[in-house]
């Protein structure tokens, strides 16, 4: 009697608000969420962790020592990954965090277990940025990923100190000045000697995360592993 009160309550609410999937726009059923099946089976992982050679690392060579070089999804204009991110970044849709999280953790675990890694922190947005966008996009996915992880997510551990415009047009060049002096570090006695995993949304150039990482190892004399959720290669 329960479970057929439940699906009818389900069929109520489904019917007043229709449950569609982020990136196709098809109606879910009770057992999908956030995706359609298809969907999420035709999501563009790199699985770059599966290659003897990451085509990531090389954004970083010569520049700054990371130990770990990790991104979820391809991302190409259009693409279902581009949509997850617009969602997560500009929507406010804290689900796609959480599930971006889950991903992650199912296919990193052991590798950042292994790694030893042991601190989760996010490039932080600066105060301004904050206000007008209302939230950091990396927050949800680093809390949720730290409790599937069990590793601590400090957020306030970094702070941005300059305020910059949209780095979506510039060059790599452009964007290292825009962001070289960008990051502070609140609390390195906190940091001191950490393996760090850095999240950010999407890889591009790779120079904010250039920047922030440095800040870092100089500051902290810590180790740093780079993931993003999405990268263009």
């Amino acid at each position: 009697m329960q479970h057929a009160l439940q699906t009818l309550a389900y069929a109520v609410i489904h019917l007043i608000y229709p449950a569609i999937c982020l990136t196709c726009d098809r109606s879910l059923s009770k057992h999908e969420r956030l995706l359609c099946i298809p969907c999420t089976l035709s999501l563009p992982f790199t699985n770059f962790h599966l290659l003897a050679s990451n085509p990531l690392d090389k954004k970083f060579w010569g520049r700054v020592t990371i130990e770990s070089t990790c991104s979820l999804l391809f991302m190409e204009k259009l693409s279902k990954s581009e949509r997850l991110i617009y969602g997560l970044k500009y929507q406010n849709r804290e689900d796609v965090g959480e599930f971006l999280a889950e991903e992650t953790a199912k296919k990193y675990r052991n590798i950042w277990k292994n790694s030893g890694i042991n601190v989760i922190l996010c490039i932080p947005l600066h105060k301004k940025r904050l206000k007008q966008r209302g939230y950091n996009q990396c927050h949800q996915f680093c809390i949720s990923l730290s409790q599937a992880l069990g590793i601590p997510f400090y957020p306030k551990a970094l702070s941005r100190i300059s305020f910059q415009s949209s780095q979506t047009q510039m060059n790599r060049s452009s964007r290292w000045e825009n962001v070289s002096q960008a990051f502070r570090i609140n609390n390195s006695s906190l940091l001191e000697g950490k393996e760090i995993l850095l999240v950010d949304d999407v890889l591009t150039t790779g120079a904010t995360l250039e920047a922030c990482a440095s800040s870092i190892i100089k500051s902290c004399q810590a180790k740093v592993h780079v993931f993003t959720m999405a990268c263009k290669i």
